[in-house]
């Protein structure tokens, strides 16, 4: 096929030139996005567009209808509607390579198949037998039914690439993390230095992980020395482990099990140890960071549940983090999850207390000292378990609000509380104490209260104890709820000193205030709703062996509830608190071109 003319170079055009002319005035009469909008109150209509499904809105760039003008007749100069749709009937409008730019064809449906020959290929058949083996291979890895060497299901993916390789996933990843519901992690690996890699492979077990290379012809020396690390710690793990002996037929299978490759080099992939009825191919039409969109994406098909990938990543894209710089998105590795032992962990300490609580007069006979210390030593541990998986329920929480979210602001809290489940559980972790503490003085604080008649299942000389423990801690509870709500004020408003970057670009890209302050407040609410449903639940579940028959009275359900809600009212409190400090950042007069 006969290539187009090559591109003509946009600065030697005489619309450049008043383009150049253009920008010199506006300088010398002073750049204010502020002003432009006060002097003209059809602004944002006159610089509005509509394109299919998409509405653009320019008016809030450093633009005027004239630069906008300017820019078409740029546009116009140079080819640019020719090259179009030069590019979509796949003419080989790459001239330094000779070949088509056909991105665009990725995205194409299957109906359309026998519509686009380019160079003698149906490039919409091609493109969707490559996509039905890639769905076809994730939902195997997703089913279980693909298992690592020792037959386990595979929980960990590894994405090694480079350039256009690695960014586009990468990115995409980062957008929809929330969504990827499948119980699988995704590490991304592109540089070099094996400090990185290192990095990326802590915590990983060899036997449940499965490694993706992404290499068009199997040769980028970048994604190969990476490629090669990762398989030399990938048998020397599993060796270790005892998953394989280290003999040259047992390694082979292990790679064969634990690595697939993106590659049209099948020679060079099966060379390497990967079968290649396991590579996914694509074309040398598909270049740069819009190969996300071909078999370049896998691990995001692999990694993502129910969600249709390649159509809601433009729709999804902008709710990504705003503040994260190239460099940034190419470092960054998403939190691991605390891992589900802590709650097994937990479980296991709660039923064991239950149990005890049961029949406490079993322990009389080590004295009545023994008893009330192993009573109080698991309501000690069961609260420091409470704090042990409360970062693992906050972000399961957020998991789940975040598959459908009803509106921008869940949106955006949810997906702040995924970026970083800790501090999401530290703005309110001292909320969780004195929630504990309301579940337990409920019931002593009632027995306090109640006549001196024995209590069914606790001998007459502890009743003054009890009595004493639930005066002290209705005090305690008191102090508590007022220092944790403090305390969750002031973390609150540092976050948002800490995060002012993000929500200045939030607002000049158009966000509402109000959504902002709404997201704040649902980032708060619910790891706060976490603790009382956890640390209350925990507490009464403690209670009820040993006061059963009071734990329905209405003045314990007061108590109870009435400690609670204290607690809501402290920690809003602090939520509004942020929202002035958040306000008295002016983020709505802060101009672009500070």
């Amino acid at each position: 096929m006969a290539t187009v003319a090559a591109p003509i170079d946009a600065t030697s055009t005489a619309a450049w030139k008043a383009l150049e002319a253009h920008q010199e005035k506006l300088e010398a009469e002073g750049i204010d996005l502020k002003a432009w909008f006060a002097a003209d109150a059809e602004r944002v209509n006159k610089l509005s567009f509509d394109a299919g499904d998409l509405h653009f809105d320019l008016s809030k760039n450093l633009v005027t209808d004239e630069t906008v003008k300017l820019l078409c007749d740029l546009a116009r100069e140079v080819k640019l509607e020719e090259r179009r749709d030069a590019m979509f009937s796949g003419e080989h409008i790459n001239t330094t390579e000779d070949r088509a730019v056909l991105h665009t064809a990725l995205r194409r449906p299957a109906s359309e198949k026998g519509q686009l020959i380019v160079d003698g290929q149906d490039v919409v058949a091609d493109v969707h037998e490559v996509l039905d083996r890639m769905y076809a291979f994730a939902e195997r890895v997703r089913s279980g039914e693909w298992k690592g060497v020792t037959g386990k299901k595979i929980e960990h993916l590894v994405s090694v690439g480079i350039g256009g390789s690695d960014l586009g996933p990468v990115m995409a990843y980062e957008a929809l993390r929330p969504y990827a519901d499948a119980g699988i992690d995704c590490r991304y690996i592109s540089n070099i230095d094996p400090n990185d890699q290192a990095e990326k492979l802590k915590g990983l077990d060899p036997e449940t992980t499965l490694v993706i290379i992404v290499s068009k012809t199997f040769t980028t020396l970048e994604t190969l020395t990476n490629a090669r690390e990762v398989k030399t710690w990938m048998l020397e793990q599993l060796k270790a482990q005892g998953a394989i002996d280290g003999s040259d037929e047992q390694n082979a299978e292990a790679v064969a099990k634990h690595f697939v490759a993106v590659s049209t080099a099948l020679e060079k992939v099966e060379a390497f140890g990967i079968d290649p009825a396991n590579a996914f191919g694509f074309w040398n039409w598909v270049g740069g960071r819009y190969s996300v969109d071909s078999a370049v994406g896998l691990s995001l098909i692999v990694v993502l549940v129910v969600v249709t990938v390649l159509a809601l990543i433009s729709a999804l894209l902008t709710l990504r983090r705003v503040a994260i710089t190239p460099l940034g998105v190419t470092a960054r590795t998403a939190q691991p999850l605390p891992t589900k032992w802590r709650v097994i962990v937990f479980l296991v300490v709660l039923v064991a207390a239950i149990v005890l609580f049961k029949n406490p007069q079993g322990l009389l006979h080590y004295g009545e000292v023994t008893m009330y210390a192993v009573i109080i030593g698991f309501i000690a541990l069961c609260f420091a378990l409470v704090n042990l998986i409360g970062s693992w329920v906050v972000t399961a929480r957020a998991r789940l609000r975040s598959r459908r979210p009803k509106d921008a602001a869940t949106m955006i809290a949810m997906r702040r509380i995924l970026d970083n489940p800790k501090r999401a559980w530290r703005n309110v972790s001292g909320i969780a104490l004195a929630v504990f503490i309301a579940g337990i003085t409920s019931i002593c604080g009632f027995i306090g209260a109640s006549s001196t008649a024995p209590v069914e299942g606790v001998p007459e000389p502890g009743l003054a104890f009890i009595r004493d423990i639930g005066t002290g801690g209705l005090l305690t509870l008191g102090f508590a709820a007022v220092l944790a709500a403090v305390s969750s004020g002031v973390m609150q408003a540092g976050s948002v000193y800490d995060q002012v970057s993000e929500y200045r670009m939030l607002v000049l890209e158009g966000t509402d205030v109000k959504t902002l302050n709404r997201a704040r407040f649902i980032e708060v609410l619910t790891p706060l709703n976490t603790v009382v449903a956890v640390a209350g639940g925990c507490s009464m579940l403690l209670m009820f062996p040993l006061f059963a028959a009071s734990m329905t009275k209405p003045a314990t359900l007061l108590s109870f509830f009435g400690g609670i809600a204290l607690c809501y009212a402290l920690v809003s409190v602090g939520a509004f608190a942020s929202n002035r400090v958040a306000a008295s950042l002016n983020l709505t007069d802060w101009r672009a071109d500070d």
